[in-house]
């Protein structure tokens, strides 16, 4: 056993040392160390003053301890500790930094100054500490956790996937893994890597394994929905969302990725429902009133839908997709010379968009503007792949394109006059 732990381990059991209030301020206004004290009786009070949250006096008696032998690399430890909660991070560092030179082999610095480098964003000295942690020390999960955090962070994927496999090889060797607890997240900081690498079967794997260690975690099971919606498997997707939300009722980020689901199971009011809830719970992104303008419009609901659109385009009044399904909101409500402006606005910003092309063209023929239809007839066949042929909403439906009842009826009349 090294000095350090000796010596925090004699702290942590010892039931010596009980020094009054009076001998505290002696020490701590200057007085010099009495031979009646020994070094390890100073020690544990230092500890005991740490433990206590007096951390300025814990402070002061460990510089008297250094003062006196600078070769122990235990007093640096504990100094650290004590500067951490101080929150003194350039000490934190110039103090690891001297006990690493004392005891080069302590894992504990390289975790000291590596989370401290990490919290004063320098990730490539925390990366090379974070290394040298797991040199030395590889069955502890809170190292793993920290390390593939910030890889996680930096997107090196590859490097994060094969410190995991360090992590997995360390759990089957059958040795205990200290601080267990973070064992999950190092489940799910690999998982995000394996997702990235559209390997989804192998993260939804790790999820799992993640959840199973701490099945109160609601990010877990939104993650692995997530993962599930891209597979396309929508039900297992909606089942991880439901769990995340009861866990964690009040994340909007859990009602916005359900509504995803919803929505492309076709399950529009429910889809409605969740995004309601994300706006009440205080998230006013324009992303969210643009999808809620969606719902309304997919629900036939097209003055709500008009109201959104038009919401979302007066804050940023030059998105293409909003100009255009606002356009299609407005023809269902009769109001064809506004709708044919968004179109017209729409056109500049994307003039080779088939649907903005096709809607504008319905509506100059049904705005007597012949003209003007037919020459968005010709750009559709020069500006796209397709031919302006009676069919062609037919072939846009095929690609999730979507047209109501009364814009295909629309769109015939072009070819019947």
């Amino acid at each position: 056993m090294n000095v350090v732990s000796t010596l925090l381990l004699a702290c942590m059991l010892g039931t010596g040392c009980v020094v009054d209030a009076q001998e505290i301020e002696n020490i701590v206004e200057g007085e010099v160390f009495t031979s009646t004290k020994s070094s390890e009786d100073m020690y544990q009070l230092v500890w005991k003053l740490y433990k206590s949250n007096k951390h300025e006096e814990a402070l002061k008696l460990i510089d008297k301890l250094i003062a006196q032998d600078k070769t122990i690399s235990a007093y640096y430890e504990l100094k650290c500790y004590i500067l951490i909660a101080l929150k003194r991070n350039a000490t934190i560092i110039e103090t690891a930094t001297k006990g690493i030179a004392l005891d080069p082999d302590n894992h504990s610095f390289y975790d000291i100054r590596g989370n401290t480098y990490y919290f004063d964003l320098k990730p490539e000295l925390a990366r090379s500490d974070y290394q040298k942690v797991l040199q030395l020390e590889k069955n502890n999960a809170r190292y793993y956790n920290n390390y593939l955090k910030l890889l996680n962070e930096m997107r090196k994927d590859d490097e994060l996937i094969n410190v995991f496999k360090l992590f997995e090889n360390s759990m089957v060797s059958g040795e205990d893994i200290k601080e267990p607890r973070f064992i999950a997240d190092v489940y799910f900081y690999g998982a995000l890597a394996y997702q990235r690498q559209k390997d989804n079967l192998r993260a939804v794997d790790l999820l799992g394994n993640a959840i199973k260690k701490s099945p109160e975690a609601a990010m877990y099971y939104n993650n692995r929905g997530l993962i599930f919606q891209d597979l396309n498997k929508l039900e297992a997707a909606k089942k991880d969302l439901d769990k995340a939300i009861e866990l964690d009722r009040d994340n909007p980020v859990y009602y916005e990725n359900r509504y995803a689901i919803f929505f492309d199971l076709k399950k529009y009011q429910e889809a409605q429902n969740d995004l309601l809830k994300v706006i009440s719970l205080g998230n006013s992104d324009l992303d969210i009133y643009a999808a809620l303008a969606l719902t309304y419009d997919v629900l036939n609901n097209y003055p709500k839908a008009a109201e959104y659109y038009d919401l979302v385009l007066r804050k940023n009044p030059n998105q293409t997709m909003i100009l255009s399904n606002y356009a299609y909101a407005l023809f269902e409500l009769n109001q064809i010379s506004k709708a044919i402006e968004m179109f017209e606005r729409a056109l500049v910003t994307d003039p080779a968009e088939v649907d903005i092309l096709v809607g504008l063209a319905v509506l100059y023929h049904v705005d007597g503007k012949e003209n003007k239809s037919k020459d968005l007839f010709q750009d559709i066949k020069i500006k796209t792949k397709y031919e302006a042929k009676k069919q062609l909403l037919e072939t846009l439906e095929k690609e999730d394109y979507r047209f109501s009842s009364k814009f295909k009826a629309a769109w015939e009349n072009c070819f019947s006059d």
